[in-house]
Formats: structure tokens, C-alpha cells, sequence
């Protein structure tokens, strides 16, 4: 979406490797994304690729909209998957994040920050 796209552009161009996830792609795919003058590569995965495509990542940033779908998407699983020093930044609705498993995880010091 939108937002996603603002997101991955922004992350691109402080030189992040950009990876992410789409309900409308069905194979891995390097896309551009062009935000008013700036362009970013991205990697983009079909979303249900997501638990696999966290187990590499340092910052995962949530822009999904929420539906009866994505809620709760972000269980204790799919964190558990997240590497150690992990940061979580939730732009979506709150319940797209089981924030119990979020908060299991932060306490126990394997996540850096969640917002």
C-alpha cells in the first residue's frame, strides 16, 4: 500500500536493505517503488512468506490495515522467529500484534525496542 511504500522507499535511502511482503504477489520479485522523486529496489515476497522472511531481519515495521486476516498476524511464533535484537515498530492497528507475545519477548531481552 501507500504507506508501505513510503516506508520501504524512506528505509532504502538511509541504505537499508529492503525486504517485503504483499497479499497480491505470488513469487519472490525485486520491484522499484517510486515515492514523488525517490526510487528504491525491494524485495518482494508473497505475504505468506512472512514467519520465513523475519528470521532476517533487524527491523520489521507493520503497515498492514486490519482486517479479521491480520489480526493477531504477529503472534508468539512469528516473533520468536525475529533474531535476537530485533526492533518491532507497529504503524498498523494494535491488534495486528499479539502484544502479550510482544511483551514476553521484549522482558525477556531478545527484543531491543517495539513501538
Amino acid at each position: 500500500g501507500a504507506v508501505g511504500s513510503r516506508v520501504c522507499v524512506a528505509l532504502a535511502g538511509l541504505g537499508m536493505d529492503v525486504a517485503a511482503t504483499s497479499r497480491s504477489c505470488d513469487r519472490p520479485s525485486t520491484q522499484t517503488l517510486r515515492v514523488n522523486r525517490a526510487t528504491a529496489r525491494i524485495d518482494v515476497r508473497p505475504a505468506a512468506r512472512l514467519k520465513e522472511l523475519v528470521e532476517s531481519c533487524r527491523l520489521l515495521v507493520l503497515c498492514t490495515p486490519l482486517t479479521e486476516a491480520t489480526r493477531g498476524l504477529v503472534d508468539a511464533d512469528l516473533l520468536h522467529r525475529l533474531p535476537d535484537g530485533c526492533v518491532v515498530c507497529n504503524v498498523a492497528r494494535g491488534p495486528v500484534v499479539d502484544e502479550r507475545a510482544l511483551y514476553g519477548e521484549l522482558a525477556a531481552g531478545r527484543l531491543v525496542y517495539a513501538s
